[in-house]
């Protein structure tokens, strides 16, 4: 008799699954950080000299990118080592090597997002049909797994689980905003081509009903809101009238990807809203900086940067934060809200590219698996070969016009998985490409002038220019190390195709790059360097670092690691 799964067997498979997934990302992430050389399936011994111990590790599956999956962890006498154990002797060495004097916050943040992905997988392999959505805003809450080099990637430090079921996006959080309205003696915004004050009365709704018409609508996350009264500065300002609670008001938003970005059907903009807990490597509350980073790139597009990357690459574009509000107080009181556009047809096939990615325990592959098939079938072209046209057109959509960017116009963007967006045909091939978030813009500081040509006073009054070789750095991260090998891993993973025949697509396609003008230096990098520079997630979650508040040069820790592109090109 054949054995039927039930919602709950289903539940634990995914559960388990999930669990792989953690372990993986926890050992690959020190692997890379530390510089231990896998050179394909079978053992590895992983020192741990502060330990004076060892693990052993079977490799099952080998990347030539280091993405590699894993088998059963093993200590030196054989056993088993359960997930918080090895969260708890990998802090322990990373501590050691970064100086910190106490492992366990992070050890305890690796653990937390261990168990709430595991959660997340099988809270979603018990669902039965997705909420009616635009397709574009359930993609947001696909990435049930999250960063594949980030240990910490599912922690939410302070967020208790019952409202994490609430306010998550893996859940399907939906919600409420809560309101208040600010004089005009303590409110401060900005807008390139949005009229702020208008448009959040718009998104009140009722709750701006009996609001003076000079008072500014200032939209908080419910966590945010309950965390409000205990802030003095914030307390000052509700004592004196010049801000009112309002309450919860208005239709429900849905949280996408990072949690604190909320959206809403047929709503044209997105909020940004600040929480000020720790996702990650960082508390997420926005500052002034980022709202006059926003204006100010939006008015460096509409002077003439977006037609300029219209006409040479119409199939991507820009996602623009097009306005900003805050709340001056004694103090920070903790309201500063970004306005971002919504460009995307309901109805077109759009995606975070992140989520086409996720390693999914609850489907037991990832959406790029089910693209690639599609395409198969549409192409009439064996399994292989259509990954390889998919990852083509994936680098033509998305890779090329992101170095015309830099190499033109001397734009770097920090176009990792989560802050891109992909647009697929009927034949489940990437068609449209889009960045998103003001927060990672970087204009090397040698294209100032070229700059200028569009908007004079470009770089002023906003934190954008920057030293060559550290935006050279960073598009070569972000864009190259993140994201494009990052893709190639996962397809290769998920499809019949060899990552090392997507690494010489990808090759190729950078050596065609050098050959046009203004080529990004990036692509001379990826092609010829020994090492590519790479953010040590693991060290830097580790050493304590705010990704937020540090300055940018050092906000995370960076480690070298050898460049898969020179064995592909040997």
């Amino acid at each position: 008799m054949t054995a039927v799964a039930t919602p709950s067997r289903s539940a634990e498979v995914a559960r388990e699954r999930a669990t792989r997934v953690a372990v993986d990302v926890l050992l690959r992430c020190w692997l890379r950080e530390t510089g231990e050389v896998v050179t394909g399936t079978g053992e590895v011994v992983v020192p741990l000299p502060g330990a004076r111990s060892s693990l052993r590790v079977q490799v099952a599956a080998f990347s030539p990118s280091g993405a590699h999956t894993f088998g059963t962890v093993l200590d030196e006498r054989g056993h088993p080592v359960a997930p918080a154990e090895l969260a708890d002797l990998l802090a322990r060495e990373a501590a050691r090597r970064t100086g910190r004097a106490d492992h366990t916050e992070a050890r305890d943040r690796m653990v937390e997002s261990v168990r709430r992905a595991e959660g997340y997988a099988a809270r979603r392999a018990l669902e039965e049909d997705p909420p009616n959505l635009p397709g574009w805003l359930l993609a947001e809450q696909d990435l049930l797994s999250g960063h594949p080099w980030h240990p910490m990637t599912k922690s939410r430090d302070g967020l208790a689980d019952d409202l994490d079921a609430r306010f998550s996006p893996e859940a399907r959080g939906t919600f409420p905003l809560h309101w208040y309205a600010a004089s005009p003696e303590v409110a401060a915004s900005g807008g390139a081509g949005l009229d702020v004050s208008a448009c959040l009365r718009e998104l009140a709704g009722a709750a701006a009903a009996d609001v003076p018409m000079d008072w500014l609508m200032v939209p908080a996350h419910p966590w945010q809101a309950a965390d409000l009264p205990a802030r003095p500065a914030a307390a000052d300002l509700l004592d004196r009238g010049l801000l009112r609670d309002l309450g919860a008001h208005g239709d429900p938003w849905w949280a996408t990807s990072s949690l604190r970005t909320v959206a809403r059907p047929g709503a044209h903009v997105m909020l940004k809203l600040s929480m000020g807990l720790r996702v990650t490597n960082s508390r997420r509350e926005n500052t002034r900086d980022e709202g006059l980073l926003a204006v100010h790139t939006a008015r460096l597009v509409d002077a003439g940067l977006g037609c300029a990357l219209a006409a040479a690459h119409p199939a991507f574009g820009l996602v623009l934060d097009r306005g900003w509000l805050g709340v001056d107080g004694p103090g920070p009181v903790g309201l500063e809200t970004v306005l971002r556009d919504v460009p995307f047809d309901p109805a077109a096939d759009v995606r975070c590219a992140g989520s086409v990615l996720d390693p999914r325990p609850d489907l037991a592959r990832p959406p790029a698996a089910d693209l690639v098939r599609r395409a198969a079938n549409a192409h009439g072209i064996a399994a292989d070969e259509a990954a390889v046209l998919w990852f083509r057109r994936w680098l033509d959509v998305v890779v090329e016009p992101l170095l015309w960017l830099h190499g033109t116009w001397g734009i770097g963007l920090e176009a990792h998985l989560q802050n891109v967006l992909v647009g697929f045909g009927d034949d489940g091939v990437p068609t449209h490409g889009w960045y998103r978030d003001n927060q990672g813009w970087y204009a090397a500081s040698s294209a100032v002038d070229r700059l200028a040509q569009l908007m004079p006073d470009v770089g002023r009054d906003a934190p954008l220019v920057f030293d060559d070789r550290l935006v050279i750095d960073r598009v070569a991260y972000y864009l190259g190390v993140n994201h494009v090998l990052g893709v190639a891993a996962a397809v290769a993973h998920a499809t019949a195709v060899a990552e090392e025949r997507l690494l010489a697509e990808l090759a190729g396609m950078l050596d065609r790059h050098l050959g046009r003008p203004s080529a990004s230096p990036v692509a001379d990098l990826l092609l010829h360097a020994d090492t590519l520079p790479t953010k040590a997630n693991l060290l830097t979650g580790v050493d304590g670092r705010d990704e937020v508040e540090s300055p940018v040069e050092t906000q995370s820790l960076y480690v070298e690691i050898p460049n898969p592109l020179r064995e592909v090109r040997r």
